[in-house]
């Protein structure tokens, strides 16, 4: 079991090409458009969390997602 602590906003390094360290794709324009924003000009690609529950997820398993404490 994981409990969600909070959401995790993109970094701009994902723009940046990392053999030739150059911008060569907004990578942020695409997911803010894809996901849209929140305050603002934030928004989010992922969350942080902690284990409560150690376990065994394999690919398949049913998920459900529980309010953050």
């Amino acid at each position: 079991m994981i409990r969600p602590l909070e959401q995790v906003a993109r970094c701009a390094i994902t723009t940046t090409d990392p053999e030739r360290g150059f911008r060569n794709l907004d990578t942020l324009r695409v997911i803010k458009e894809d996901r849209g924003a929140r305050d603002g000009d934030q928004f989010d690609f992922g969350i942080y969390g902690e284990v409560v529950r150690p376990g065994r997820v394999r690919v398949g398993d049913a998920v459900t997602v529980l309010e953050s404490a």
